[in-house]
């Protein structure tokens, strides 16, 4: 199983990556803006993280598990569209209480049918 790792800065702005075998970062989400603080409060304060490194500027990299980081990118990925702050809110606490075998199924419509899933994701939880 893959270690995932998500960075947070007080820009604010959410980034989930891991490395690959050679050391480079690959990237599964990046959100900026007011989003971010919309997760932070509502699904990350759920997420078991584990504090890596923390810096003065206040840029935090957490250690994060699988089945955590899928929930952030599907959550990332799904309001990324969204203008409305109470949609992102029921958005985000919807994927927050999702089961973990529904994450897994949401997760591979995801990378079959992109942002089709994605929209379906979004009509089910609003």
């Amino acid at each position: 199983m893959a270690q995932f790792k998500l960075s947070l800065s007080p820009k604010p702005s959410l980034r989930v990556y891991r490395k690959s075998e050679n050391g480079e970062r690959v990237y599964y989400t990046k959100l900026k803006g007011w989003k971010v603080t919309i997760l932070k409060e509502t699904l990350l304060s759920r997420i078991p993280a584990k504090t890596v490194k923390q810096y003065r500027n206040g840029l935090i990299f957490f250690e994060i598990d699988e089945e955590s980081a899928l929930r952030i990118i599907l959550a990332a990925q799904t309001v990324k569209t969204v203008i409305n702050r109470e949609k992102v809110r029921k958005i985000a606490n919807g994927i927050a209480e999702l089961p973990s075998d529904e994450i897994y199924w949401w997760y591979r419509l995801y990378l079959k049918y992109g942002r089709k899933a994605l929209n379906a994701l979004k009509s089910v939880l609003l």
